[in-house]
């Protein structure tokens, strides 16, 4: 601890902010504004420089901090009107030119008001030092300025031992409370440098998958006496990374099917500091597989595992047991019903094909100048008509039978089944 203290000096003069403006170049003597803003700053620039000849145990190398300052004045201000006037404005500019002066932006400030001899009524120097904690006129000194209000401390004459208003009549008890309470305020102010408990972080419930595209895991719920918040980190496997956010519970979303994700969380308290746990241990979860991916083994849906002529995905929907099954006997026929062609074929039911979309298509040259996807019919589970193809179905446990009539009015028509494997 750094003390400068001489007896009857003001903020108007004596300890006067350069940013106030002086009357003089340079303060030389006592008198001069801003003498004993200057003698301060030497005082502490005098015990920094000689740290290991005041504290010879301590080690250079380990340097120094400024924690906080903690300011008492204003019995010299309060006496004069003039001096009363100006001291909130003065008294801002002072904690920001001290600030300046030894390289702390925002080095923690508590002032214990000039409080002693009126317990009742509050002076104009008062509600001026007072106003250093009005946040919303002084917005810069939110969480790092704090104000005493010392009035509480006032012990009268007749149980104090001198009747010295201007000295707190003397009384002891008087200036341990105003220091107890410049402490408590300082301690208040200290950047929050312990990380939530636990530390490090760690899983309440790790990544467990949810079916083929999402994931969700807990956090061990963290405490701090900032509060807390979390932050999910996906390391492997291209999932997404949360946010920092308020719940320990997070759910990844948008994954792939059959995939392996990696995760790790830590915590964070909501000091100005954020002081962070360390990483939990990571974590992984694959995702569920598809129905198709889980009848192929892997093989692309547009490959022909087998040479069959039959594409897997097609295969699979009209039930070959496997990619090296041959499903050529599986195909759709094809036949007249009047003026209509006919289209005969089982195939999975749409519950059972997941995202996969099977759809009857038709056109009249091969989609050279008709499309296929002018003229296409989603495969549905029941008897319905879709884009002018009537289905007739009959159940058949995981699959259906289809009857597809397609109108045919011109000579010819072609029809095909196109199935389309959605992520």
């Amino acid at each position: 601890m750094i003390k400068t203290a001489w007896g009857g000096k003001s903020l108007q003069t004596d300890f006067r902010p350069p940013s106030a403006g002086w009357n003089i170049d340079v303060p030389g003597k006592a008198g001069d504004q801003g003498f004993y803003f200057t003698e301060m700053l030497k005082e502490v620039i005098d015990a920094t420089a000689n740290l290991q000849t005041h504290f010879p145990d301590h080690n250079s190398a380990d340097g120094f901090e400024f924690a906080g300052f903690a300011w008492h004045q204003g019995w010299n201000d309060y006496v004069s009107s003039a001096a009363s006037a100006e001291y909130e404005a003065n008294m801002e500019k002072f904690i920001k030119d001290l600030r300046l002066a030894v390289g702390v932006p925002n080095l923690p400030f508590v002032i214990a008001t000039t409080g002693q001899s009126d317990p009742i009524s509050y002076s104009q120097l008062e509600l001026a030092q007072l106003e250093m904690e009005n946040f919303t006129k002084y917005p810069v000194f939110n969480g790092n300025v704090s104000v005493v209000d010392a009035k509480p401390f006032w012990i009268p004459v007749a149980s104090s031992p001198a009747d010295e208003g201007y000295h707190w009549n003397r009384n002891a008890k008087s200036y341990y409370r105003i220091g107890d309470a410049l402490a408590s305020e300082m301690i208040g102010l200290q950047p929050d440098i312990t990380p939530p408990n636990p530390d490090p972080m760690t899983f309440a419930t790790p990544p467990t998958a949810l079916g083929q595209t999402s994931i969700t895991m807990t956090a061990t719920t963290a405490s701090d006496p900032s509060d807390v918040e979390y932050f999910f980190e996906c390391t492997a496997g291209g999932g997404n990374s949360s946010p920092w956010q308020d719940s320990p519970i997070y759910t990844d979303t948008g994954l792939t099917a059959a995939t392996q994700y990696s995760y790790r969380v830590r915590a964070r308290d909501k000091s100005a500091a954020q002081t962070a746990t360390v990483w939990s241990a990571t974590g992984s979860a694959t995702t569920a597989n598809t129905p198709y991916g889980t009848w192929s083994g892997g093989a692309a849906f547009n490959a022909d595992t087998n040479n069959d002529g039959v594409d897997n995905g097609i295969a699979w929907l009209l039930g070959a047991a496997g990619v090296s099954d041959n499903a050529l006997g599986k195909l759709p026929k094809a036949t007249h019903n009047g003026t209509n062609l006919r289209l005969t074929f089982r195939c999975l039911k749409s519950t059972m094909r997941a995202t996969t979309q099977l759809k009857v298509q038709f056109s009249t040259d091969l989609g050279i100048a008709d499309p296929w996807t002018n003229h296409e019919a989603a495969v549905p589970d029941g008897d319905a008509t879709v884009n002018g193809v009537i289905f007739d179905t009959t159940d058949d446990g995981d699959y259906i039978q289809v009857i597809a009539d397609i109108p045919a009015n011109g000579a010819k028509l072609f029809v095909r089944l196109s199935a389309v494997n959605l992520p």
